[in-house]
């Protein structure tokens, strides 16, 4: 062991038998720093897992065609191209639906589906369906209609093997086009599915749907409705956007800050208790500084202390924490178990071993700048 650690270990020493109340106060200080930032970040954690959670149900909002209005694929179609392209891109699924049999079709395509999404200005297939239907294994034969289907409002048709008997590569007649057979699937409805670029702008909307990748924004649904009333004025009713639960968001910001609040003072109690020590020591640090120690190597020496003394407190506090939120806390916080890793302790205690050595070592550097000569005057030295 160097002398220099020698010396450090001796300092930690004599502080614990001629400080103690100073000594388990700096303790105290790291293990409720320890406490408080792991509780922090759980809490930050539980909190948005919480609220994502609840607003699940909030990612698709349907609205209804209003009474005695009808709505056809075209309007459907101005509207969503008028949206803002911010909302087109948050939108993972655009879904309307029409009763065919009013075109003289038989009740089997009662229900025609059309899904598509639009990024980038582009009509595109939506891949959350596409993924479904792959690994559902609904495609029979073919493959799903392609971005480039969509986009280029190509002809191109998916047909029910219970519904048509025609392969991949024949045609069909459908809506008074001539569709290419791409994909054969099982199941579903009946009616081929098709771009829906190449679908009639006439066709009576009976319903839709928007699913976004994300809970709903205040400021998408604004786009909606806004835009529904200027393209399509009274055609569309949309159900009201839910609020948040503003108490629970309330007290949980309130318990982050004042968590947040709570770890800094233990830092700063702690930089403070330090500081009256290094004030103590002004005698020894000047003795340093006469046998020619460098102001780096006294502050090094000081900050070892620090790293010495905190260390393998904090360390202990986060094992203390893990234990706590195992046994109690993650009982009273859903998610909150769910927050922490051994990674993620890691990285709250290099965050704050950052700061406390941030902190400490302006201190420690101001400190080592002590007044030889006052000193000497003083007979302190």
């Amino acid at each position: 062991m160097s002398k220099t650690m020698k010396y450090v270990l001796k300092n930690i020493s004599s502080l614990a038998r001629r400080e103690t109340v100073i000594f388990a106060i700096l303790i105290v200080c790291v293990l409720t720093s320890a406490f408080v930032m792991n509780f922090s970040y759980g809490l930050y954690v539980n909190f948005h897992t919480a609220i994502d959670e609840s607003n699940e149900e909030l990612k698709t909002i349907a609205p209804t065609v209003c009474e005695g209005e009808r709505l056809t694929k075209g309007e459907l179609r101005r509207y969503v191209e008028a949206l803002e392209p911010q909302t087109q891109e948050k939108i993972e699924l655009i879904y309307a639906s029409s009763d065919l049999t009013r075109l003289g079709y038989g009740e089997r395509y009662a229900f025609f589906p059309m899904r598509f999404r639009i990024e980038g200005g582009e009509y595109c297939t939506p891949e959350s369906v596409k993924s479904a239907w792959e690994e559902t294994k609904l495609i029979k034969a073919g493959e799903y209609l392609t971005d480039e289907d969509e986009g280029g409002g190509a002809f191109s048709a998916m047909v029910s093997q219970d519904e048509c008997d025609k392969g991949v590569g024949e045609t069909i007649e459908f809506l008074g086009q001539t569709y290419t057979i791409v994909a054969v699937y099982r199941a579903g409805s009946f009616t081929p599915l098709v771009p829906f670029l190449t679908i009639p702008e006439e066709i009576e909307i009976d319903e839709c749907s928007f699913t976004f990748s994300e809970a709903i924004r205040r400021s998408a649904y604004a786009d909606l409705t806004a835009t529904a009333e200027e393209v399509i004025p009274d055609k569309l009713l949309f159900p009201e956007l839910p609020p948040p639960d503003l108490d629970a968001v309330s007290m949980y910001r309130n318990i982050i800050l004042m968590s947040v609040i709570i770890a800094a003072v233990s830092v700063m109690n702690f930089a403070s208790l330090y500081l009256f020590i290094l004030r103590k020591r002004r005698s020894s640090l000047a003795v340093m500084r006469l046998c020619g120690a460098r102001r780096g190597q006294a502050a090094g020496i000081y900050l070892a202390e620090c790293i010495l003394l905190s260390a393998p407190t904090f360390l202990l506090g986060t094992v203390g924490y893990d234990i706590l939120q195992r046994a109690v806390l993650s009982r009273l916080f859903s998610y909150l178990g769910e927050a922490y890793s051994l990674s993620v302790y890691a990285l709250i205690f290099l965050v704050y071993m950052a700061v406390m050595l941030l902190i400490l070592g302006g201190i420690a550097a101001k400190s080592t700048r002590a007044d030889i000569k006052a000193c000497l005057m003083e007979g302190k030295i």
